[in-house]
């Protein structure tokens, strides 16, 4: 029995020892199949991810290589251009043979033309001229240098068998370069020289800063020989690569020459994001493994435990229990410490946390109370991805594990992008999972970055697929319309709109059309095609035209049956105009057709052909020398001429121009032939067939071009092509001592006419100032009008100043005088400058220049007069750039604001409000006043601009005072005569808030004299408007009291002029005699610049019920006076020994009193 016992102990034991090594070899397959199975993964994914950016890489390579390229070919299509253009003027020159080439190239204007045509392109450091023999004749650098390599070898000159443009490589001060020849070429076609343009390696380098992409890449150009040997001719910023290095290349040839581009890529720089996303998959690893050797540790611990309660379970079995305890404590906090990864742990079923660790608090944005108080994965997990959530941890078994990316809502509406691993830690007695183990990661940088990335790479891949065409977007979850700025504008959509709703969108499509485009979006979307492309018409909101625009659209479709799409607008109005043209062409186009017949001398034509030879409209051969007869005798003998040629060197096909009288009314009309010839077996011409084409209106109208070329539309004066050819000629005869008189003059309030009375009447007035003019010269010089108001005079064979002087008192005494245009009486005048050739100089530029500045001259020097030019002007004309290029810099940097004087109410000693001034807060110069800056920027036409930004700034800030107090806003004349004025002060009243009757506007009486019409018209739309209206800088302008009646106006200012002398002489009994004036007129009193009490007491006695001066307080910036307002309640009187800030003026309510000694004034709170 005992040994039954004792062997039964025995086969008990090795029972247990073989389920222990079962277990135990259980637990290591399991840990190997978790340990190795991500890493395999991973490596795959890093494996086709690898591959799929470097292919990514080579494709976008390739097309920058092709935009790169297509700004090499456009660089020299334009070079070509300018080569061809000039062989072209040299054929017309004569030049059809080597002498000639040599001879109009030792001309000395020859260079001056090489360098003109060289300053068209940017590209070209030098543009000469060789001979047959590849010598340098002439150049557009005075002379080439040492280093340089101008002469080309001869070969590439008179080649017979290249093309005309050639492509030499050569060199320019030690640098390389290319020589772009284009061939000339002599009567018989034989190469007589070449135009060469010399392209230098600066011109390189810059445009190889401008295509630079991305770091790493390199653009290189290089020339390919006759036997295809490349050499290179310039590298982007002369960088080179180490030879171990690997790269990404791509090569296109330039279309046309024998150039290549290559562009490569560091492959290092392409797999640069690659690079982060394995490190961020690596990571994530290293934690997993991490989390899978903490839990075997674990679980290796619980099992030793477990056996070391069953040898002492009886004696030690609460002792034990504590132990296994305090050791899972200890394990889950190695764990939960860890804030680089978030871990939780939740119950099953009820899906509640048991235990989180601070990261993941951090990841939720909640505190860990307030997660372990009942909250579950749900009610932390984005609603979008609950559903997912709860069926993958629906699927856990007691084994199981899944990762996942979701997203974490926190409570201020932030998404938190997370990867997470969950794994069942826990399974009850029936071996269900009972708790579960979340490993959270915060992956929200990455993933935004690589949302952003392939967004981008999507769009810059169809956008350069497609051409530069518009592109939109339409979201999935609110199908909103998003544009891009090229969408905007070629919708006509408003500035700043860049979305639009499915219902917005559709608003702007044709009813016909809408319906048309939602039912094939529907069955495109419906059958969820990729991609689809439709066409419609658009009505663009900003001037309502209707647009044709095709949609090629790419669509994305999510499991819910949501769709978004990304596609490209193309606007295809002007191809569907030319479409129907052409249509149209053809149906009214009179083009008829005939057959000759050579073996029997007979033609044959169609009706339309009759018709346009004047031929009785019958259907009969016509013998073919009364066919020629029709054809003008001089064009016949050159048609049959050509005929022979033709038939003698067997060409297929010509075009042939010719006139005819017609038989019928002997009308002259011009044709075109086009004709097709047929040829014998002997090569002999047996017949040709063509088509006759009217092109009569076509010839008149090139003729009524040619005109319009050369001459102004509205005048029928030469314009300034036709003034450059003729001044050039003048310029000829100066060098031969016949001297002439260049004289510039501009029309004065031209600009004025035009925005009062409109452009018509302008128009008008320009074709009677051109009369008159006309009427002053002699029939050898010229006027010319060379744009707007501006005209230009060659006054012929002048030998002295006095000549010109005296043509130039006559015309500018001729503007003088009224114009009657219509109903109108119009005074304008005009200013002329001044230059003698060839006392001035004999090159045109500097003359045209020259003479604008004495043009500018005379109108500085007040308008109606004329100048000469002298050397003096050149420094002020240089002085007033600098200083207007100032005045905008500062406008553009804002360093302009408001200083504010208040205006005191002398009876009741109380401020009433206060006057904005205009100050320029200057970088270098400090605080200036408008008197240093007013007159430049009205002339330039900046104090629009600038006045209306300072009146939405005063109107602003006024709007946060009492409302007791008014605003008090100066007006220049420029800004009252602009277009739109009234809707500026409406458009500043509505946005800043401000009753209307709280502003005053103050106009210089200078406006009630220049342009009293216009003025009084919108004084009486400001006075519409509620706002108020004073004459500002009243007594300094003649005869202003008697039209004081005519202007809606409110109130006038005394001038400070009158103020500062108002103690001395006869001003006192002037302010009494205007202040009786305003009352008998009904209107206000101000007087501004008062200084001292002796004046504030004369005003007083005189009545005036406003003033403003030092006397009652500098100028403060808006900032000081708004502080001030916030903080007034409270604020009790005001010491005498504060006076010089707001604090110092103002109290509530705001009162003038007397204080001190000195008697100065201040401001206090009464009682």
């Amino acid at each position: 029995m005992g040994s039954e016992t004792g062997g039964g102990r025995w086969n008990r034991l090795g029972t247990a020892i073989r389920l222990r090594v079962r277990t135990s070899l259980a637990l290591l397959s399991l840990g190997a199949v978790l340990g190795l199975l991500p890493l395999a993964l991973i490596g795959a994914e890093l494996y086709v991810r690898h591959t799929r950016v470097l292919e990514d890489a080579d494709r976008d390579l390739h097309l920058v290589m092709r935009l790169d390229a297509t700004r090499f070919e456009t660089a020299f299509r334009s070079l070509h251009q300018v080569e061809a253009g000039l062989a072209n003027w040299l054929r017309s020159e004569g030049v059809t043979a080597p002498g000639d080439l040599s001879r109009r190239a030792s001309l000395p204007d020859f260079p001056v033309i090489l360098r003109a045509r060289a300053r068209e392109l940017a590209q070209v450091s030098d543009l000469f001229v060789v001979d047959g023999d590849g010598l340098r004749l002439a150049g557009s650098r005075p002379s080439p240098s040492a280093a340089s390599s101008d002469d080309v070898p001869p070969t590439e000159v008179v080649d017979p068998v290249g093309g005309d443009l050639v492509v030499v490589p050569g060199s320019v001060d030690g640098e390389t370069a290319l020589h772009v020849l284009l061939r000339l070429r002599g009567d018989r076609g034989a190469a007589i020289g070449a135009v060469v343009a010399t392209v230098a390696a600066p011109w390189f380098d810059h445009l190889f800063a401008e295509l630079e992409r991305e770091a790493g890449t390199r653009v290189a150009l290089a020339h390919v020989a006759a036997d295809g040997r490349r050499s290179i001719i310039a590298v982007s910023g002369g960088r080179s690569r180490t030879t171990d290095e690997p790269v990404l290349t791509a090569t296109g040839a330039i279309v046309g020459l024998p150039l290549v581009l290559i562009v490569d890529r560091a492959t290092g720089a392409a797999l640069s994001s690659w690079r982060g996303h394995a490190i961020a998959l690596g990571l994530l690893l290293i934690v997993w493994e991490a989390t899978l050797v903490a839990g075997f540790v674990f679980i290796r611990r619980q099992r030793a435990t477990v056996r070391r309660a069953d040898v002492a379970r009886r004696r030690a079995e609460v002792r034990e229990t504590r132990g296994r305890r305090s050791a899972e404590e200890r394990a889950l906090a190695v764990i939960f410490d860890n804030d680089a990864v978030g871990f939780a742990e939740v119950s099953l079923p009820d899906l509640r946390f048991v235990r989180v660790n601070r990261r993941y608090c951090q990841i939720t944005g909640r505190d860990e109370a307030t997660m372990l108080g009942g909250l579950g994965p749900g009610d932390v997990c984005h609603p979008g991805d609950q559903a997912s959530l709860r069926a993958r941890v629906a699927g856990l078994d007691a084994g199981g594990a899944v990762e996942a990316e979701m997203r974490y809502l926190q409570p201020d509406g932030a998404v938190v992008w997370a990867h997470v691993g969950i794994k069942v830690s826990e399974v009850d007695d029936r071996g269900r999972p009972s708790r579960l183990m979340a490993v959270v990661q915060d992956i929200s940088a990455l993933r935004e970055a690589m949302e952003r990335s392939q967004a981008d790479r999507e769009m810059l891949r169809l956008g350069m697929a497609i051409g530069h065409i518009a592109t939109f977007r339409r979201e999935m979850d609110s199908q909103i319309f998003d544009f891009g700025p090229e969408a905007q504008a070629m919708l006509g959509l408003q500035p700043g709109v860049d979305r639009l709703s499915m219902s917005e969108w559709g608003a702007f499509i044709p009813t016909e059309d809408r319906a048309q485009v939602r039912r094939e979006i529907a069955e495109a979307v419906a059958r969820r095609d990729p991609e689809h492309a439709y066409a419609f018409r658009f009505v663009r909101p900003s001037d309502g035209a209707i647009r044709h625009i095709e949609t090629r659209t790419r669509y994305d479709y999510a499991p819910d049956g949501r769709c978004g799409s990304t596609g490209v607008l193309i606007d295809v109005t002007e191809t569907r105009k030319a479409e129907g043209l052409l249509r149209l062409s053809l149906e009214i186009g009179r083009i008829g057709t005939f057959h000759h017949d050579f073996t029997t001398g007979l033609v044959h034509c169609d009706a339309t052909t009759r018709m346009l030879y004047g031929l009785p409209d019958v259907d009969r051969p016509i013998p073919a020398d009364e066919w020629f007869d029709i054809i003008v005798e001089e064009d016949r003998a050159q048609l049959q001429g050509w005929i022979a040629i033709d038939s003698g060197e067997g060409r297929p096909e010509v075009s042939r121009n010719y006139r005819i009288r017609r038989v019928d009314d002997g009308g002259d009309r011009s044709c075109n032939v086009r004709v097709r010839y047929e040829y014998g077996p002997d090569a002999k011409l047996i017949g040709a067939t063509g088509v006759i084409i009217d092109v009569t209106d076509q010839r008149e109208a090139e003729a009524r071009i040619a005109h319009l070329a050369r001459h102004d539309a509205l005048t029928d004066l030469p314009n300034r092509l036709m003034f450059r050819e003729r001044l050039d000629l003048a310029l000829a005869g100066a060098r031969r001592d016949a001297g002439f008189a260049l004289s510039l003059i501009d029309l004065d309030h031209f600009k004025e006419v035009n925005d009062t009375l409109g452009h018509p009447t302008g128009d008008a007035l320009l074709q009677e100032v051109t009369t008159r003019l006309q009427g002053a010269l002699r029939d050898t010089d010229l006027l010319a009008r060379l744009g707007g108001d501006e005209f230009a005079v060659i006054q012929a064979d002048v030998g002295t100043a006095g000549e010109a002087e005296r043509l130039a008192s006559r015309m500018i005494a001729l503007l003088a005088e009224p114009f009657l245009v219509g109903e109108h009486r119009i005074h304008i005048g005009g200013s002329a400058g001044i230059a003698l050739a060839p006392r001035d100089g004999l090159d045109p530029d500097h003359l045209l220049k020259i003479v604008d500045l004495a043009l500018y001259r005379a109108k500085a020097d007040g308008r109606g007069r004329w100048r000469f030019f002298d050397l003096g002007l050149e420094a002020d004309m240089r002085s007033r750039i600098d200083r207007e290029a100032d005045l905008r810099r500062g406008i553009a940097a804002d360093e302009f604001d408001l200083h504010y004087q208040p205006i005191v109410d002398l009876a009741t000693r109380r401020v009433l409000g206060f006057e904005a001034l205009l100050r320029w807060d200057h970088p270098e110069r400090g605080l200036i006043g408008p008197d240093a800056f007013l007159a430049l920027a009205e002339e330039t036409g900046v104090m629009v601009r600038l006045g209306a930004r300072m009146l939405a700034r005063a109107c602003a800030q006024a709007a946060s005072w009492p409302e007791s107090m008014k605003l008090v806003f100066n007006l220049s004349l420029v800004e009252v005569l602009a277009n739109g004025f009234r809707e500026t002060v409406a458009a500043a009243l509505a946005d800043a808030g401000l009753a209307p009757q709280r502003l005053e506007l103050e106009l210089g009486e200078r406006a009630l004299t220049v342009s009293p019409e216009v003025t009084a018209v919108v004084l009486g739309e400001l006075k519409g408007l509620g706002v108020a209206v004073r004459i500002d800088d009243f007594g300094t302008e003649r005869s202003v009291l008697g039209q004081l009646s005519r202007f809606p106006v409110g109130a006038v200012k005394i001038d400070r002029h009158i103020t500062a002398h108002l103690e001395q002489g006869h001003n006192a009994a002037i302010v009494r005699v205007v202040a009786g004036l305003c009352r008998d007129l009904g209107l206000g009193l101000n007087v501004e610049g008062v200084e001292t009490e002796g004046q504030l007491a004369i005003l007083t006695e005189a009545g005036y019920r406003e003033a403003q001066g030092t006397l009652f307080g500098e100028p403060r910036p808006g900032a000081e006076l708004a502080r001030y307002f916030a903080g007034l309640d409270g604020v009790g009187p005001v010491a005498a020994s504060a006076v010089g800030s707001f604090g110092e003026i103002l109290a509530d309510p705001p009162v003038v009193r007397e204080v001190g000694p000195e008697r100065r004034i201040g401001v206090s709170v009464p009682g």
